[in-house]
């Protein structure tokens, strides 16, 4: 066999590791790990659909129009896009959606209406993009001043609706949730910076949309897990209540457990300092939810008359599993 020339293998190598940089980031965008591992294997089927992620199944131009003379006109230096959007199942999507929209790489965010509509206006020399879910869905440029433009959007996603309690059967009101996505059997990741989210109502009720591809999916509030739901299930019952109470005392010396209060230390500019919540005072916990996802470890107490104890619980693979707190009180 020929020896190859230094120059060709270097050229060969080089464009090796620029595929691969390249292609890499895509990856990521879709398995993202924090101290977990995602496999991805031509005989994974779910791990490939989660990889290949494409929101968009079918999208349609129905009109363009010029508007002048009504209180709708468009301004010639603009144009206006209304988009309608619709599920997997053809219906639209009455429970409104985040929208993003770059609109010269200026980010917006905004809510579709209750018929499933998103209305937007923009210079005419613009570049408009359209994202749902991290999913770039229609991009917009070298528009006309002065024309709307009509689209129908079908999207690859499903609904799923359910209720949020405590133990007790009230309802979470106003409670942050993030939607994570689990891509195969081995992926054990909990959390990633592309979630989903959303909140439940007034009445602890939340309705919202999932990718119709993905293993399983992890729901947390204020950094704790509360729900696994695998895919089988979910096609099955796409309605999900669920109880989020991550606190729970066992005493192992007697048969009855006192009363007790939790509380959560998070640590503060370093460690130097901690602000304190009671865990289940809702309202002041659900208002922490973003810092309790930032941190990588809190203090959980659990205080008794006569006796406090202390667990130090740290993130695994992006969230807080919180044991059942053992005690000896007799």
């Amino acid at each position: 066999m020929k020896d190859i020339p230094f120059g060709v293998s270097f050229f060969y190598s080089m464009m090796r590791r620029l595929f691969l940089w390249f292609l890499l980031p895509s990856l990521w965008a879709f398995s993202c790990s924090d101290g977990g591992t995602v496999s991805v294997s031509a005989g994974d089927d779910d791990t490939l659909d989660c990889v290949s992620q494409n929101l968009l199944l079918s999208d349609s131009l129905v009109t363009d129009s010029v508007l002048t003379g009504d209180a709708t006109a468009v301004a010639p230096d603009s144009f206006r896009v209304v988009i309608e959007f619709f599920d997997a199942f053809g219906e639209s999507m009455r429970h409104p959606i985040e929208i993003q929209l770059e609109d010269n790489f200026f980010p917006d965010v905004r809510m579709t209406d209750a018929r499933g509509m998103l209305t937007y206006t923009a210079h005419k020399d613009h570049t408009v993009y359209v994202v749902y879910a991290n999913d770039t869905l229609i991009t917009y440029e070298n528009m006309k001043g002065g024309e709307e433009f009509n689209d129908h959007l079908q999207l690859n996603v499903r609904p799923m609706y359910g209720r949020i309690m405590d133990n007790d059967g009230t309802p979470h009101v106003n409670m942050p949730v993030h939607m994570h996505f689990r891509s195969g059997k081995k992926d054990r990741t909990s959390s990633c910076g592309s979630d989903m989210f959303f909140q439940t109502d007034s009445a602890g009720y939340y309705h919202t949309y999932v990718p119709t591809f993905f293993h399983s999916i992890v729901l947390r509030s204020c950094g704790f897990v509360f729900g696994v739901i695998p895919r089988r299930e979910f096609e099955s019952y796409p309605k999900q209540n669920f109880l989020f109470n991550p606190f729970e005392v066992e005493n192992r010396c007697a048969y009855n457990v006192p009363p007790h209060d939790f509380t959560i230390d998070i640590p503060v500019d370093d460690g130097f300092d901690k602000m304190t919540v009671n865990a289940t005072d809702w309202p002041a916990l659900f208002a922490l939810d973003q810092t309790l996802e930032a941190e990588e470890s809190v203090v959980v107490r659990v205080a008794f008359p006569q006796r406090t104890y202390s667990y130090r619980v740290k993130k695994r693979n992006g969230a807080f599993y919180v044991p059942k707190m053992q005690v000896c009180l007799r």
